[in-house]
Order: structure tokens, then C-alpha cells, then sequence
């Protein structure tokens, strides 16, 4: 079977489009946290997949992110939410 080249690049897209959205979301979640925990010293790291763990000022939370748009592999809109109610529970 021949596959033909659009096939090809739209594959390609399509893998692409999955990757490179750690900084966009990173960075997301780290405006997103320091708002909802009215902390401006956050600490972001990936916990699994598209999660993410946020801690500061004594608190951590929980965000979810998706990539809504992305151009040439490049996560453009990425849209992360908070995991659970509140803002942020107390560190242990």
C-alpha cells in the first residue's frame, strides 16, 4: 500500500500537534496557580500526562490541561483547569 504524501504530513501534523505543549501548559498553570492561591512564589511540575502539580505559599493544587489549538506542533491555547473546588489545599 502507497500512502500519499498529504497522508503522510497529516500524520506527521497529527503526532506533532499531541507534543510540545509542556511549556505552554507549564506556563499556563503557573499564572493560573499564583491567581488562585494568591501566591506569586509557584512552583510547577508535571505529575503524569497533562497533569500538573502547582505549590506555593503553603498550599498545593491540581490542574488538568488541554491543548485547544495548535500550530506546527506548538500548543497555541492551551486551557488548564483546576482539579477539584478551592484554591489550593495546605502543603504537607
Amino acid at each position: 500500500m502507497k500512502l500519499a504524501p498529504a497522508s503522510i504530513a497529516l500524520a506527521v501534523l497529527g503526532t506533532l500537534a499531541c507534543g510540545g505543549s509542556g511549556d505552554a501548559f507549564r506556563s499556563t498553570v503557573q499564572q493560573r496557580a499564583a491567581f488562585d492561591m494568591s501566591c506569586q512564589q509557584v512552583v510547577v511540575q508535571n505529575i503524569g500526562g497533562d497533569s500538573y502539580g502547582a505549590t506555593g505559599c503553603g498550599k498545593k493544587a491540581s490542574y488538568t490541561c488541554v491543548c485547544m489549538y495548535s500550530v506546527m506542533g506548538s500548543c497555541t491555547k492551551p486551557a488548564c483547569t483546576l482539579d477539584g473546588a478551592g484554591q489550593g489545599t495546605p502543603a504537607q
